[in-house]
């Protein structure tokens, strides 16, 4: 798939990578508590977009047992910086870093979304994140949601941050029979980042 599209591809788990996405992007990355990794990295452009996406696994334990979670994570650059950095979560985890929890006058969203963000020494206002999740914003991110899934969304300078409980592997793909990956797999890739482009392209007009 990354030779057919002209993609750099990195198969290997990386810890050190995983722990220089959790310093930058903690209210995605911190969580676990053994186990943080990065493994199928791709690095490239799709639909003349750059992006990046990667599996991110994470093992939490609950006293003598433990859960491990498989994510599919994919970053995106945006055309311009959003007015205030804020994470979009599942309305049901519950995360340590949070300090501030706002809502918006739409219950529906209010009762999908949690919306999370650090003060940074006090320059960040709630109108900046209210003003940024609009009508018209929230409307888009149900619908992404509706299609997509449960789904947790940081937006971070000029970068939107999207993560799936969910991985891309070739699961239609059979080694034994043909050498290459099934239409299948890769169609459910493509599927996958043309629903983020168009979340992208939907979206940042209306963040300002």
């Amino acid at each position: 798939l990354a030779e057919e599209e002209e993609w750099l591809f990195a198969p290997e788990k990386s810890g050190q990578r995983w722990k220089r996405l959790r310093d930058k992007y903690p209210e995605i990355f911190k969580v676990g508590d053994q186990g943080q990794h990065v493994s199928d990295q791709f690095w490239g452009t799709f639909q003349n977009n750059p992006f990046w996406m990667a599996h991110f696994t994470y093992t939490e334990s609950h006293g003598d047992s433990s859960t491990t979670s498989n994510t599919s994570t994919y970053a995106f650059r945006l055309h311009e910086k959003v007015p205030a950095d804020f994470a979009l979560l599942p309305r049901y985890p519950v995360i340590s870093w949070r300090r501030h929890k706002l809502t918006t006058e739409w219950n529906d969203f209010n009762k999908e979304f949690t919306i999370s963000y650090k003060d940074k020494q006090g320059i960040t206002d709630d109108r900046d994140i209210i003003g940024t999740l609009n009508p018209i914003v929230q409307e888009k991110l149900m619908a992404f949601y509706r299609a997509c899934g449960r789904y947790q969304l940081l937006f971070r300078g000029n970068t939107m941050l999207v993560l799936f409980r969910e991985t891309f592997d070739a699961k239609h793909t059979n080694f034994f029979k043909k050498v290459g990956i099934a239409r299948e797999d890769i169609d459910q890739i493509e599927t996958r980042l043309k629903q983020i482009v168009s979340l992208v392209i939907d979206i940042v007009p209306h963040l300002n």
